[in-house]
């Protein structure tokens, strides 16, 4: 989502209660609330489907600098490196980055609208499908880079990747694959209190798993189906047990809140923090953010800018940000999942009734028994079985991703009214936001394929050619 203002950066950290009132500083008005979508696009060359150089006629470099020079963009660079791109809309900012293996992102801005959400969709495709193609590039809506193989890929300038890039291999498998190759969609939500924001992590994460196999788009790797729908979100799984994954811990307490979220942040190891433009790696050791509050890092002491970056670094399926929360189980996808992962999570999250009876979809598992739905997903998607429940109508995700979707339509629908308590504030949703997702939910109702099984019957259509399957995931821009 769109940055908002940061309040006293220079603060000096030497209390975790600091950070809870940093969090406390983040609340929305409930007539204010937006939703802010983030996707990254894996970008390849057109004719050879080539991963994308930094520099030369048709490389990253040359891409960022005409979408500055033609929409109004401000361009941020790195050493010198041009590496992202920012604006001021009427809805606030929004920014264009650019991911370790040249994947590049679109950070939109706060929405109060699912139209607006689609509007600022339209004219982002819009404007980097035109340079793309007037460069001989590619848009491709893959959740994964199933064509390439690691090496193949190049690394993007960035200070920020360096530190990441040598430190993956000491806690992952395949952490380098995780930054390379994936891409993802991302839906932020604002929070109204503490107990608001803890009751949305608490069922954002009871619904991840759902969502995860709704969303599911990347059965391929090294160029050949991997035994996993969602091999993205395998990759995840096998890339830093420290700072991804399930957080179990959110479900752990009954009143579980920003203090158990702050505790959390400081025993995870810190990448690194930013002084004067340069980044300082911290990573030669096992240090965490407590470590630096109690005896500093190379002659620094910690800041409230100094935890904003670390936890920035933290990838658990549901992250707490400063004033949002950010939902991040879903593959990217074709223009309608872009549209239908915002809309799933506003009618789920934003609606009292819709929220309560989204959670109660799953009340019924352990903590364990989340963690092992959360895995079986990655392979099966909505064949999944739901762990503990043997028959009946509630057995598999594909049966309980139906009822999820129903209950985010109808909160939509319920959002397109004013809230109680402001009667006077524009509703929180638009006439049928609903519709951007029914299409989902009528094809999943009517016992279509998922996702990724379409996508491994297509590719064995192609007799194996993942050269033509990945041309099929372009995404169209002439909107």
């Amino acid at each position: 989502m769109a940055q908002r203002p940061a309040s006293s950066p220079a603060e000096r950290v030497t209390d975790p209660a600091q950070l809870v009132a940093w969090f406390q500083r983040g609340f929305e008005r409930p007539e204010n609330r937006r939703v802010g979508t983030e996707h990254e696009k894996l970008v390849l060359q057109a004719d050879d489907l080539a991963p994308l150089t930094y520099d030369g006629p048709r490389g990253v470099r040359r891409l960022l600098t005409l979408l500055a020079e033609r929409f109004n963009y401000q361009l941020l660079e790195d050493h010198g490196n041009p590496i992202a791109l920012r604006r001021m809309t009427p809805n606030g900012w929004e920014s264009i980055t650019l991911e370790p293996g040249g994947q590049i992102e679109l950070s939109g801005a706060p929405l109060r609208t699912l139209e607006d959400a689609e509007v600022e969709l339209r004219t982002h495709l819009t404007e980097v499908g035109s340079v793309a193609e007037e460069l001989g590039l590619l848009m491709t809506s893959a959740g994964l880079n199933g064509l390439h193989d690691l090496d193949q890929v190049h690394w993007m300038p960035k200070s920020r990747y360096a530190v990441m890039r040598e430190y993956m291999p000491r806690v992952g498998q395949l952490g380098r694959w995780m930054m390379k190759m994936t891409c993802t969609i991302q839906a932020n939500l604002d929070f109204t209190s503490e107990a608001d924001a803890a009751d949305m992590l608490r069922t954002s994460l009871y619904l991840s798993p759902l969502v995860s196999a709704l969303f599911a788009n990347s059965p391929l790797m090294h160029g050949k189906p991997s035994g996993f729908h969602t091999a993205r979100g395998h990759i995840w799984t096998q890339t830093d047990p420290d700072r991804c994954g399930f957080p179990l811990f959110m479900l752990e307490s009954s009143d579980f809140g920003f203090k158990d979220y702050v505790e959390y942040t400081l025993d995870v190891p810190m990448y690194l923090i930013v002084r004067d433009g340069h980044y300082i790696d911290l990573t030669q050791e096992r240090f965490t953010f407590r470590d630096f509050m109690h005896r500093g890092a190379k002659g620094f002491t910690p800041t409230l800018d100094d935890y904003e970056t670390h936890i920035a670094t933290l990838f658990p399926e549901v992250r707490l940000k400063r004033k949002y929360i950010e939902m991040r189980g879903a593959d990217m996808g074709p223009f309608e999942h872009i549209l239908a992962l915002p809309a799933l999570w506003k009618g789920l999250l934003y609606d009292a009734e819709a929220r309560r009876d989204a959670r109660a979809l799953l009340d019924d598992l352990s903590p364990e028994q989340r963690q092992e739905l959360f895995l079986r997903v990655t392979r099966w998607s909505l064949d999944a079985p739901i762990p503990g429940r043997t028959n009946g109508a509630s057995a598999t995700v594909r049966d309980l991703a139906i009822h999820m979707l129903r209950i985010a339509i109808d909160g939509l629908d319920r959002l397109a009214s004013p809230l109680p308590e402001a009667p006077d504030a524009p509703p929180l949703a638009g006439p049928d936001e609903a519709r951007y997702l029914r299409p989902m939910h009528d094809r999943l109702a009517s016992g279509a394929p998922s996702r990724p099984e379409h996508l491994l019957q297509r590719w064995q259509a192609l007799h194996g050619d993942t050269q033509a399957w990945l041309r099929e995931q372009a995404i169209p821009w002439k909107l």
